[in-house]
């Protein structure tokens, strides 16, 4: 769990991003091509782009883990240009890529440790790997994804000039809550205990992204703080239909709502507003009935439906 602390000052400069951040968008593609994350509209984007990846991608790719750290220098914030980010990431100090790989979990690859070193034949590996990959797996899709963030923003806006800040923040995403002065932040592979983060009065920029299987919190050298957070796409109900709470019960059926969103039993405990225990047996029933999957990933496991209870949940909504 992340916890981002706000003074005042932050709170008159927290701002919409205006497009959708391309570094952002990327990484976070990465992270959908793990079967994990479920169906729907991430199934079938994996299934058009995985057949069109070569191994020699992996070996940048792997460095954008499923969960967990990924190197700060791959992921320039606020970048609405794949070329210009490209050439941020390519010509970053020697000094950041060298620490910020050192502090990888894992033994570094060959080409990983060149890049450490500065090697320039392995900083070119490193653009042509990232720029294939865009072409393949982002590229396709960014007219669909500015489309979307563009409307994300337009509602936020509004919700903004409804609510107020207070009725923004607190509805970004079921799993980010506000409670003033904080913004609690739920990770699937958070560690045990809260991450606590102090704006400090640099003030913080909501960034809406497509390929958003989790959230993202940065702090950039310079300027605000980011929050990137998902944003919903196949449209799903806020709570299940009378005839799935017929067929499964209040709770269960609300367990396999809420995994339209892919989340871990904390996350899935927290949203339908159970225990983690009482989380835990219901994803187990709905497991064993084929209508969710449970992968384990790092420390985290992660719920998500497969295309059975995709059907189940879109067919009793009618």
């Amino acid at each position: 769990m992340l916890r981002i602390h706000f003074t005042p000052a932050d709170l008159g400069r927290v701002t919409l991003a205006t497009g959708p951040d391309v570094m952002l968008e990327l990484q976070h593609s990465v992270l959908m091509l793990d079967r994990a994350w479920g169906g729907g509209w991430t199934g079938r984007w994996r299934r058009s782009v995985l057949p069109k990846l070569s191994p020699r991608l992996r070996s940048v790719l792997d460095l954008m883990p499923v969960l967990g750290y990924t190197p700060d220098f791959l992921s320039p914030v606020g970048a609405r240009d794949f070329r210009s980010a490209l050439g941020t990431v390519v010509e970053a100090p020697t000094d950041q890529v060298r620490a910020e790989l050192a502090t990888l979990d894992r033994p570094l690859t060959p080409w990983a440790r060149a890049l450490a070193a500065g090697d320039t034949s392995a900083r070119r590996e490193l653009g042509a790997v990232l720029t294939a990959y865009h072409d393949v797996g982002v590229a396709p899709q960014w007219s669909t994804v500015t489309a979307r963030v563009t409307a994300d923003r337009a509602v936020r806006g509004q919700v903004l000039l409804d609510g107020g800040l207070d009725r923004l923040l607190d509805t970004l995403h079921p799993d980010i809550r506000w409670t003033a002065p904080t913004l609690t932040v739920r990770c699937p592979a958070a560690p045990p205990r809260s991450l606590e983060f102090h704006l400090g009065g640099r003030g913080l920029t909501l960034v809406p992204l497509f390929f958003g299987g989790v959230s993202t919190y940065a702090e950039p050298p310079t300027g605000p703080a980011v929050l990137a957070y998902p944003i919903p796409h196949d449209p799903s109900p806020a709570v299940p239909g009378d005839r799935l709470v017929s067929l499964l019960g209040r709770t269960r059926a609300a367990v396999l709502v809420t995994l339209s969103n892919a989340g871990s039993t904390t996350q899935v405990a927290q949203r339908v507003g159970t225990s983690v225990a009482s989380a835990s047996q219901h994803a187990t029933v709905l497991r064993e009935a084929g209508l969710i999957t449970t992968t384990r990933l790092g420390g985290a496991v992660l719920h998500a439906l497969t295309p059975l209870g995709e059907d189940l949940v879109r067919d009793t909504a009618r």
